[in-house]
């Protein structure tokens, strides 16, 4: 959704689904480099490379995100 188009673009569903588990997506240009570090540990291809709630909630309260988007 950062990027404003589909990651992947394929001709059928297998090689879809194989791209999406073989291939990373295009690079995000438009944004931080803090920002696009922290999408692409979201999309970690292996479920132990990525990080799990209590990482991301660790993440947002030392960044000092504004009240709204806190978690409570």
């Amino acid at each position: 959704m950062a990027s404003l188009q589909t990651p992947f673009m394929e001709e059928n569903i297998k090689s879809l689904f194989n791209t999406i588990i073989y291939k990373q997506p295009k690079p995000l240009t438009a944004y931080s480099v803090k920002f696009t570090d922290f999408v692409k540990c979201m999309l970690a291809k292996k479920k132990e490379d990525r990080p799990i709630i209590v990482d991301l909630i660790d993440y947002f309260s030392e960044n000092k995100i504004p009240g709204a988007f806190k978690f409570s």
